[in-house]
C-alpha cells in the first residue's frame, strides 16, 4: 500500500486498486528537501507517478526521515542525494538494517558543465556555486549499493563516474490517473480547429533552445496566416519578428489543467539546445503531448531510438522545422500522427514501465547482496 509518511501531496496518489502486490519488494522513496511544495512538483515523475502504480510503496518528502521509517522496507531510493547530515545518517542506518541503498537521478547533477545548468543560465546561481554543488553530489556516489537514472545517457554518465557499479535505467512515465482525467475532460484537436502551436518551456534553460528556432518559425508563420503560437510559461524571447496578432504568452497552468492545452494544440514544439546536460533529460515533454494526441516537432538532441513514433519528427535547420510543420497541415497526416502518439503513450509512456524496472533493480541488488 502507498503511504505518504511526512508530507501532504495531492499529486502523489494511492496505487490503482487493480495493482498486484505479489512478489513486489517494499520500496521507500525519499527526497530530502526543505521546500516541500516545490519538491513534490519537481519529483512528480521520479516518485509520484511510480508510487501511483506500485504497491508496498512509502514516500517521504522532508529534510529528514521519520524515526523507524527504514524498519519495514527492502530498498531506500534517495532521489538526487545531497550530502546533508540527515542523508548521511539515514544511509548509515540503512546499511546497518540491511536495506538496499539506491541513488536515483533524473538530471546530470554530479558532473558536466555548470554553465549548462538552468540555475546558472537564469542568473539565479553562480558558476562557482554550481561547481561546488556538482562536487558535493559526486561525493555521495560511493555511499550507495546501486544507481538508477531516467535515461540511457544519464546512466552512461553514472557508469563513467562509478566504473563497475550497478547502474540501471528506470524511465520516467506518465500518471494513468492524470491521463484518464485529462482525456475525460478535454477533447483532442480535430480538423477545423485552430492551428495553435504550443511551447511549454518549464525552466530558463529553454531560452536558448527557443532562440535557435525563433526566426525560422516566425518566417513560416508569416507564410501561413492560419497558424498561431502560444508560449505557456516563463520564457525570455524576442517576439518582434512574429505576427503579433497570432502570438500569445500565457502563464503556466496547474499540472492538472495541462491536458486542456495539450489536447487542443495542433502541434507541440520541443526545441532543445545540444548540450551534455540536455542530452540526459527524459522525453517527458513528448510523452505528455502524445498522451493527448498532439504530435511533436523536436530538436535532434531529443532523439532516442526507442521514440519511434509517427507523431514525433526531429528537425535541425529552419527548413527542417518548416517541412515538419507543413506536413501536418494535411489533416489526414496530422490525425494519423495523433493516433500514433496516443498508441505510443498508452503502450510505452506509462509509469508502470518505470515501476517494473525499479522492481527488477531492487531484486537484482538484493540477490547480489545475499
Amino acid at each position: 500500500m502507498f503511504t505518504l509518511l511526512h508530507t501532504v501531496a495531492s499529486r502523489l496518489r494511492p496505487p490503482s486498486r487493480t495493482a498486484r502486490s505479489n512478489g513486489e519488494t517494499r520500496v521507500l522513496f525519499w527526497y530530502s528537501a526543505l521546500a516541500r511544495a516545490k519538491a513534490v512538483a519537481s519529483c512528480r515523475y521520479r516518485i509520484g507517478n511510480l508510487a501511483e502504480v506500485g504497491h508496498r510503496v512509502n514516500v517521504v518528502i522532508a529534510e529528514a526521515l521519520p524515526a523507524r521509517a527504514l524498519e519495514s522496507t527492502d530498498a531506500l531510493v534517495v532521489v538526487r542525494p545531497y550530502p546533508t547530515r540527515h542523508v548521511l545518517r539515514a544511509l548509515a542506518s540503512a546499511q546497518r538494517l540491511g536495506v538496499t541503498r539506491i541513488a536515483d537521478y533524473d538530471d546530470l547533477l554530479f558532473a558536466g558543465s555548470a554553465e549548462e545548468r538552468p540555475e546558472v543560465q537564469s542568473g539565479g546561481l553562480t558558476r562557482e556555486w554550481m561547481e561546488r554543488a556538482h562536487r558535493a553530489y559526486a561525493s555521495m556516489l560511493p555511499a550507495f549499493d546501486g544507481y538508477t537514472a531516467a535515461t540511457d545517457e544519464l546512466a552512461g554518465e553514472l557508469r563513467a563516474a562509478c566504473p563497475g557499479a550497478p547502474v540501471f535505467v528506470v524511465p520516467n512515465g506518465l500518471s494513468p490517473a492524470w491521463i484518464e482525467q485529462g482525456r475525460a475532460l478535454y477533447p483532442r484537436w480535430w480538423p477545423g480547429d485552430s492551428r495553435v502551436m504550443r511551447f511549454f518551456p518549464g525552466s530558463p534553460t529553454h531560452d536558448a533552445s527557443f532562440a535557435a528556432i525563433a526566426s525560422g518559425l516566425a518566417e513560416w508563420m508569416r507564410a501561413h496566416d492560419d497558424t498561431e503560437l502560444e508560449i505557456v510559461g516563463n520564457l525570455a524571447w524576442d517576439a518582434s519578428g512574429f505576427p503579433s496578432s497570432r502570438v500569445r504568452r500565457i502563464p503556466a497552468v496547474p499540472f492538472d489543467h495541462l491536458p486542456r492545452l495539450l489536447a487542443s494544440a495542433w502541434v507541440n514544439l520541443w526545441p532543445r539546445a545540444e548540450t551534455r546536460f540536455n542530452r540526459c533529460k527524459s522525453p517527458i515533454k513528448f510523452l505528455e503531448a502524445a498522451a493527448f494526441g498532439c504530435p511533436t516537432v523536436a530538436s535532434p538532441s531529443c532523439a532516442r531510438p526507442e521514440l519511434d513514433c509517427e507523431g514525433l519528427v526531429h528537425a535541425t535547420t529552419a527548413d527542417d522545422w518548416a517541412t515538419a510543420l507543413t506536413r501536418w497541415r494535411d489533416d489526414d497526416a496530422r490525425m494519423r500522427a495523433s493516433e500514433s502518439c496516443m498508441r505510443f503513450a498508452d503502450e510505452r509512456g506509462g509509469a508502470d514501465r518505470g515501476w517494473r524496472a525499479l522492481q527488477h533493480v531492487v531484486r537484482s541488488l538484493r540477490s547480489v547482496a545475499a
